[in-house]
């Protein structure tokens, strides 16, 4: 059952990570561009906001690869790489999301 988590935690945060430079095309093609497409709206929400489920799956898959070690004495080697990668990723992504937001109340 871990590893089936394993898997799935690691696949979506993957995912969720691989998808930040297709919604910052269109983010930044909303911003330089005076017409208006269908997923202006939607990628901007997900440039946004999408750091979070990110960054709880990929500490989710660390955690149930460790589970995973400590129950077969086994370490998913790419699954833990995978997840610390997009960890890695969506922190870097969540601080820069933040210090926007920062500069732009104050």
């Amino acid at each position: 059952m871990k590893k089936r988590f394993l898997k799935i935690f690691t696949t979506i945060s993957a995912i969720l990570t691989l998808l930040l430079p297709v919604s910052l095309f269109f983010v930044l093609q909303a911003a330089i561009c005076t017409t208006d497409t269908i997923l202006d709206l939607p990628s901007l929400f997900y440039f946004i906001f999408a750091w979070i489920p990110a960054l709880l799956c990929s500490i989710a898959g660390i955690v149930f690869s460790i589970l995973v070690k400590i129950e077969t004495f086994y370490m998913p080697k790419l699954a833990f790489c995978v997840s610390l990668v997009c960890m890695v990723i969506s922190g870097y992504w969540a601080s820069q999301i933040l210090k926007g937001f920062y500069k732009v109340i104050l």
